[in-house]
C-alpha cells in the first residue's frame, strides 16, 4: 500500500484523497462531499441514477470514460476517511457501482521504513490506526468483488474501533 501511496504525484496533500482514472486537482479534492455528482460527471455513459449536475468546471474531459477507476487513499481512524465512505462512496456505490473500479487504499499519510529487517510503520493518528491500516489492507487482500470491499470498509470504518 505504501509504494501505491509514494507513487500518487502530486503527493496526497491529505486524507481522504480520491483519484479518478489517476488523476487528482485540488477542484476534484473540493467535491469529495459529493462523490456520487462527481463519478456521474466523470463518466461518459450515464446510469440511470446518475443526475445532470450544474457545475461544469468540475470535468476534465481527459479523464471521462466508460468506466471511471476510483482510487481512495484513507486512514482507519482519520474522521475525514470515515466521513468520505461511509457517507459518500459506500450510499453512493449501490447506485452507480457497475460503472466503477474501485481501489482502497488504507495508508494514507503514512510511512514506514525497514528496521533490522522488519517494518516500521508511522500513521498520522498514532498506533491504533497503523493496526487499524493493516487490518483491512489485509481483508481487502482476499480479492473480492468491489462490492464486498466497500461494504467491508464501509462496515469497518463505521465502528467506533476501525
Amino acid at each position: 500500500m505504501g509504494k501505491k501511496t509514494d507513487a500518487v504525484r502530486p503527493k496526497i496533500p491529505g486524507v481522504p484523497t480520491v483519484l479518478y482514472n489517476d488523476y487528482w486537482n485540488d477542484t476534484l479534492e473540493d467535491y469529495n462531499d459529493n462523490f456520487l455528482v462527481i463519478a456521474c460527471k466523470l463518466l461518459n455513459y450515464k446510469p440511470d441514477n446518475c443526475w445532470n449536475a450544474d457545475d461544469e468546471n468540475v470535468i476534465d474531459n481527459k479523464i471521462s470514460s466508460e468506466v471511471l477507476k476510483v482510487s481512495v487513499y484513507y486512514e482507519s481512524l482519520c474522521p475525514d476517511s470515515v466521513r468520505f465512505i461511509t457517507k459518500q462512496l459506500a450510499p453512493a456505490y449501490p447506485l452507480i457501482g457497475s460503472n466503477l473500479k474501485i481501489d482502497l487504499i488504507p495508508y494514507g499519510k503514512a510511512s514506514h521504513q525497514q528496521v533490522n529487517g522488519n517494518w516500521e510503520f508511522t500513521c498520522q493518528h498514532g498506533p491504533l490506526e497503523c493496526r487499524g491500516n493493516k487490518l483491512q489492507a489485509c481483508g481487502l487482500l482476499t480479492n473480492q468483488t468491489d462490492a464486498k470491499n466497500v461494504d467491508f470498509v464501509s462496515c469497518v470504518m463505521g465502528q467506533w474501533d476501525p
